[in-house]
Formats: structure tokens, C-alpha cells, sequence
């Protein structure tokens, strides 16, 4: 199974990505507060411990990022390394140390607490989010163990430590879901641009093969009975048969209505990629046995070794309310992503038939490829789940969504290594 690996690094650089637009006011804070909670410690509400220094060195590298944007192009390389180490002194590590200087006294307890609430919200990597904690709080208690000049261990710091791992720990579960749904929305977001900018892109051939589809359409029949006086009065003309005449009368109203149809998937798929829902008004009572001659008279096969693979089991048929276009859709999907995976395992054979029971239609589409490994199985209909290098895990999300547009469902069993099949339910339409 094909997995999507993320380096280090770039888990890295998502932190200091995703909280760039903050930047700055992040800066703007750490300049101001550190100095200024040294006088509101030191002479308002008078800590045992202060230090100016410390907190002079955290306003710098906070002023320093203030200006990263200004930082020469050599420099700019290391911005990421620098965010880190910028979080990892001023939170963590500072926190830690005034606490441990303070005895742990109330209001460096909670002074600490909330310096990991702020590096929770900065820090979107739970791996990161963790390492920057242990690491910081581990150098300010050493930082303290020098200080005193003998190696202590003070009296409620490991439960501090406990409760505040804990903390971190949830942190890093709500943080890494709320990274995952921001990545699946910009996936979604990039998706939506796409779709629209090779829509735009395709119409305009669409529109020139339309075109000529009516010049030939006004020209054909002329040719076609050209070509067959040439041929009664015995001039030298290349053999061309009768079915191959009669499929030319008709190509160009088939090429025009192929036009006809990817536009209207185009638009479709457009719709409800941009709205994140299926348009439901133009719904209509539909043939299921209609829409499975259509699928296979429509659909490009390869060759006709993969067309003869096919079987159609029996003639039943129900009727729907849905859209004809989508339910092709479908099963364009279905077919596409069976012959794949049976030319990628050597065999296999697909079956679509149909059955009935209350309150739902069925109609079943089975292949005996490789069929689908359990873990893989669970996660068929997520959106943005694939397990090939080329796919994109939009496909059966995007059909399972039509299927309860239309008030019904998709399922999916598999058998690894004997078959898979989906399971399309189609309401029962009452008389």
C-alpha cells in the first residue's frame, strides 16, 4: 500500500507556516510583555525571583523576528530553526526555569500553564509540540540544577511535570485534528481552483470539436452520397462498408452529444465540488437498466479483451429519482478503478447485476481482482484517501455523496485477493 510520507522538515516548516500571518503581533508581544512583567513581578506584585537579563534575551530574539521578513535571502533558510528555537526559549524553557526559582509558588504555576496553552496554539506538529516541551523543560531545570550549584529535584515539580506532559499530550490530539481538517480544506480549496481552471480550459475545444461537428454534419450525407455515385459508375474509389457508412451519417450528432455531456458534467461536478453538495432540482425518474447500457456504450475501453470482461446479469431494471448523468458517473468510476486494479493483479472479471429488497434497490458491481485489505477497506468513501501514486481519494467520496443525493447509500465489501463489490441502494420509488 502507497502511503503519502512527510519529511521532518516539512512538518517542521507547517508551524511556522501556518501561524505566519501572526507573526508579527506574536513578535510585538514577546517584545513588550517580557520587560514589562519584570517591573509588574519585581516592584507591583514582588516575586522571589526575578531576572531582567532572561528576559532582555527573550525581547530580542522576538524583535528579531519581528523583522524576519527584512532578513537577507542567505538567512531566510534558516527561518524555521530559528521560530523553534525563539519558542523553545521563550516558553518552555523560561517558564520553566522562573517556576522552579519562584518554588513553584501560585502565580508561576500559573504563568507556566498558560506558556504551554500559547506554544499549543503556535505549534501545530504534535511532534513537534512535545520534543519543544521536554526539551525546554528539561534545559530550565538544568539551567536551575547550575544556578543552585548542586543537582535538586524541588518538591512538587514532578507533579507539575505529570499535569503539564498531560496537558501537552491532549494538546497535541486536538492540534494534529485541527492540521489535518485545515489540510483536507486547503486540499479541497486547491481542488475547487483546479477543477474550475481546467474547466475553463477544456470548454474551449469542446466548443471548436461542436463546431466542426456541424460542418460535418451539414456536409457528411453530401459526401457519403458522392462517394456512392463514384462507386455505381465504376470510378476508382477506396472501399469503405456499408456499417462503416451508416456509423458516419451518424458520428457527428454522437461527437456533438458527447460535447453536450462532458459540458454537463463539467458543470455538475463544478457545482458541487464548489457548493459541497449535489443540486437536487433537476431530479427525475430514471432507469437503472438504461443507465447501465448507456455506462458500457459510453465508457472508453482500452480494448476489447477489457470490454468482454463485463457480464450483466439478467434483464430486471427499477426505476429511480435521481439524475441519469451522475449514476453513469458512478459507474464510469467503478469501472475505471476494476480494470485498473485487475490489469495491476493479471485477472478478474466484473459482474453487475441487480436485486431487490424493502425498502431499497440494489445494484451490485463485483470484480474478482485483488480485492481490498481491511485496513484499507475502512477508509474506501473518505475524501482524499487514495492508496495509488496517482490517485487523489476524490472519486468514491464524490459518488457515495451522489448516492445519498439521491436518498440512498454505497457500500463496499471486499474479500483480499477474491473480490471486491459496491453495493449502490436506490430507494424503492412508491406508486
Amino acid at each position: 500500500m502507497n502511503k503519502r510520507v512527510v519529511s521532518p522538515q516539512a512538518e517542521m516548516l507547517t508551524d511556522s507556516d501556518y501561524t505566519s500571518t501572526n507573526i508579527t503581533a506574536i513578535s510585538i508581544v514577546g517584545v513588550t510583555c517580557f520587560p514589562l512583567y519584570y517591573f509588574i513581578w519585581h516592584d507591583f506584585f514582588p516575586q522571589p525571583y526575578e531576572n531582567l537579563t532572561l528576559r532582555l534575551i527573550g525581547s530580542l530574539l522576538c524583535l528579531v523576528l519581528f523583522f524576519y521578513t527584512h532578513w537577507p535571502i542567505r538567512l531566510q533558510q534558516f527561518f524555521f530553526a530559528y521560530w523553534h528555537i525563539t519558542i523553545l526559549y521563550c516558553l518552555p524553557f523560561f517558564f520553566t526555569f522562573m517556576l522552579l526559582k519562584n518554588d513553584l509558588n501560585e502565580a508561576w504555576s500559573m504563568s507556566a500553564f498558560v506558556a504551554i496553552f500559547v506554544m499549543m496554539m503556535l505549534v501545530t506538529s504534535w511532534k513537534n509540540l512535545i520534543a519543544l516541551f521536554s526539551i525546554g523543560s528539561l534545559l530550565g531545570w538544568s539551567a536551575f540544577v547550575v544556578d543552585q550549584e548542586r543537582f535538586i529535584f524541588p518538591d512538587g515539580f514532578l507533579q507539575y511535570l505529570v499535569i503539564a506532559f498531560f496537558a501537552v499530550c491532549v494538546g497535541s490530539v486536538f492540534n494534529y485534528r485541527s492540521y489535518m481538517a485545515r489540510i483536507r480544506f486547503e486540499k479541497l480549496e486547491t481542488l475547487v481552483a483546479a477543477s474550475g481552471n481546467i474547466a475553463h480550459e477544456l470548454r474551449t475545444p469542446l466548443l471548436s470539436i461542436k463546431s466542426n461537428c456541424a460542418g460535418l454534419d451539414a456536409y457528411m450525407p453530401a459526401l457519403l452520397e458522392t462517394y456512392q455515385l463514384a462507386k455505381e459508375h465504376g470510378l476508382k474509389v477506396p472501399l469503405v462498408r456499408k456499417e462503416h457508412r451508416i456509423q458516419l451519417v451518424n458520428l457527428p450528432s454522437r461527437i456533438s452529444k458527447e460535447v453536450d455531456y462532458a459540458n454537463t458534467v463539467i458543470d455538475m461536478l463544478l457545482v458541487s465540488s464548489d457548493k459541497g453538495v449535489i443540486q437536487t432540482a433537476d431530479f427525475s425518474q430514471q432507469s437503472i437498466r438504461k443507465c447501465i447500457q448507456t455506462t458500457l456504450e459510453r465508457y472508453p475501453f482500452n480494448s476489447e479483451e477489457d470490454r468482454q470482461r463485463i457480464t450483466c446479469v439478467g434483464e430486471d431494471d427499477f426505476i429511480f429519482k435521481g439524475s441519469d448523468i451522475l449514476t453513469v458517473h458512478i459507474l464510469f468510476n467503478l469501472l475505471k478503478n476494476s480494470l485498473y486494479a485487475i490489469a495491476k493483479a493479471g485477472k478478474g472479471e466484473i459482474r453487475i447485476s441487480i436485486s431487490s429488497s424493502e425498502p431499497y434497490n440494489h445494484l451490485h458491481f463485483r470484480d474478482t481482482g485483488p480485492g481490498i485489505g481491511a485496513e484499507e477497506l475502512a477508509h474506501v468513501f473518505k475524501r482524499f484517501y487514495s492508496t495509488s501514486k496517482y490517485g487523489h481519494g476524490v472519486g468514491l467520496s464524490y459518488c457515495s455523496m451522489v448516492m445519498q443525493s439521491f436518498q440512498g447509500s454505497m457500500e463496499c465489501f471486499s474479500v483480499e485477493h477474491e473480490y471486491t463489490e459496491f453495493q449502490l441502494n436506490f430507494p424503492k420509488e412508491r406508486l
